[in-house]
């Protein structure tokens, strides 16, 4: 799966006194992509749960 990086995204990473903003949907999209790579095969159970909790860690 290919995807995009925007400029402001990376920034966040680099400047942590910078503030992440992400609409209301963004954690319902962000699940539901887990668990499309879950039932293609590409992510088992448990390496989804870690990559939103991963996600979550970095957008607090």
């Amino acid at each position: 799966m290919a995807f995009v990086i925007d400029a402001s995204v990376a920034a966040v990473w680099l400047l942590p006194d910078d503030e992440v903003l992400v609409p209301g949907l963004f954690w319902l999209e962000m699940r539901n992509i887990l668990l499309v790579c879950e039932r293609r095969g590409r992510v088992d159970s448990a390496s989804a749960d870690r990559a939103l909790g991963l996600v979550l860690v970095g957008a607090s």
